[in-house]
């Protein structure tokens, strides 16, 4: 049975739920500074242990077209326990994990919890807030969907310095805990639900689907050439997510309702929101790396590198939903992607004798640009679809944005082991690198383009 709460019980309730969103989204990036570690301590290559960050976001988008399920058939206090507690397991398995096999299950068991956090919050907001309002709490739900993942990398690395890689789901584990009993005292369950129907076939052809094309790109980035296996798993992979969306579209339930895709402008926002994510996540996992690599820092101060950005993204994501609000999406779309455009690229420029400061001031200024536009452009392209459809647009905007980021930082790292060519180790890591930032810039300038669709009054 839903409860009536007060404007003050809902805000404590919603901020329960963002510090929680906020904790299981820290671990999207926690471990990309600890990539070097885990190669070294696990006995693993690159493109192996970058599973830990990618196989993470992958199963976090196959988790979010079953939020709408979720929303719908269970109450909000029971579901936000049982992912606080999954988490938990998730975490308590990689600290203990005695090889890579039972990190990366461990990493995948928190995943299950990170991806249904965010889309189980946005529709609480849906729910709880007017429309009029909207852009700036989904502007609030922002900082915990790019601040959390931007700010990892910068609070493991002295982590990670000092005592290892392990020690972050040290960390992970006591604080999930806290928030756990927290939630007992404040999660109210304010949603009704109703018997719906998860289909079980379109579920398999989603997973199997997305999984196939991400092993493709991924072992491609692994061997640093296509092979056979590449190309019928990405073949397979394209296949299944045919059948997923053709099945999507002639049953009663679909695990994701795409629907929603026939409304244009719901379509160009999704998509929008989707590169941004690209732009975020795939220079997070690339950064870190390179500055490792090729500049030789340690893990904190890579991660440290990180943080001024991360802070800067937190501040403009609600004061981009508030200007939204007031003023629609294209105006801000289009400068945000500009400034991500000449933020990206001074990167191509990046050499060893490169200052600090400059790569800091320049990944800074990229993220302003993020953060101008990402949960803007969501927030509108939920916005553009009437009430009855709000839930399940962002089940599917949510979806497109965590795969669209999982599959973009499967690119990347493909990028860089296929361009990874030079006279000696760094010299070659360096071309790779600077590879992706070139990959970064072209999307960049991609979504800027398409910024310019974008209907004036959205």
């Amino acid at each position: 049975m839903a409860e009536q709460l007060s404007r003050k019980r809902t805000n404590l309730l919603v901020a329960v739920l963002f510090l929680g969103g906020f904790v299981l989204l820290l671990g999207e990036t926690f471990m990309n500074n600890a990539l070097p570690q885990v190669m070294r301590d696990m006995h693993v290559n690159q493109a192996t242990a970058q599973w830990v960050s990618t196989g993470y976001m992958m199963v976090s988008g196959l988790m979010i077209p079953v939020s709408a399920w979720t929303f719908h058939r269970f109450q909000l206090r029971p579901t936000f326990f049982t992912l606080m507690l999954i988490f938990i397991i998730g975490c308590a398995i990689s600290w203990f994990s005695p090889s890579f096999g039972w990190l990366l299950a461990g990493r995948l068991i928190q995943a299950v919890s990170a991806g249904a956090i965010i889309p189980l919050t946005n529709n609480v907001l849906l729910v709880a807030y007017p429309k009029k309002i909207r852009g700036m709490m989904m502007g609030l739900s922002g900082i915990i969907i790019s601040f959390a993942p931007a700010i990892g990398p910068s609070l493991s690395g002295w982590v990670i310095d000092h005592f290892g890689w392990r020690m972050l789901f040290g960390i992970l584990t006591p604080v999930s805990a806290v928030i756990l009993f927290i939630s007992f005292f404040t999660t109210k369950n304010i949603t009704s639900t109703r018997p719906v129907k998860i289909d079980g076939l379109g579920l398999m052809y989603e997973t199997l689907g997305l999984g196939a094309i991400l092993f493709a790109l991924s072992t491609v980035g692994n061997d640093g050439k296509i092979t056979l296996t590449v190309i019928v798993s990405l073949v397979v992979g394209i296949i299944l997510c045919a059948f997923f969306v053709h099945r999507s579209n002639h049953v009663d339930d679909p695990v994701a309702n795409l629907r929603v895709l026939k409304n244009r402008h719901f379509d160009l926002m999704t998509l929008l929101s989707s590169t941004s994510n690209i732009a975020l996540v795939g220079i997070e996992l690339v950064m870190p790396l390179y500055n490792q690599d090729v500049r030789g820092l340690s893990a904190f101060h890579s991660g440290l590198t990180l943080l001024l950005g991360a802070i800067l993204m937190g501040i403009m994501n609600p004061i981009s939903g508030w200007l939204y609000d007031r003023m629609g999406i294209k105006k801000l779309a289009i400068i945000g992607n500009t400034i991500v455009v000449l933020g990206t690229l001074p990167m191509l420029f990046f050499n060893q004798g490169t200052s600090i400061v400059v790569i800091v001031l320049t990944y800074a200024f990229r993220c302003v640009g993020i953060g101008f536009s990402m949960m803007s452009l969501f927030t509108a392209s939920i916005n553009a679809l009437p009430k009855e459809q709000e839930i399940d647009g962002n089940a599917v905007g949510s979806t497109l944005r965590q795969v669209a980021g999982s599959l973009g930082t499967a690119v990347m790292m493909m990028v860089v082991s296929l361009c990874a060519h030079g006279t000696n180790h760094v010299a070659a890591l360096a071309n790779g690198y600077h590879a992706a930032y070139l990959t970064a810039l072209i999307i960049a300038v991609f979504s800027l383009v398409l910024s310019c669709l974008l209907p004036k009054k959205a």
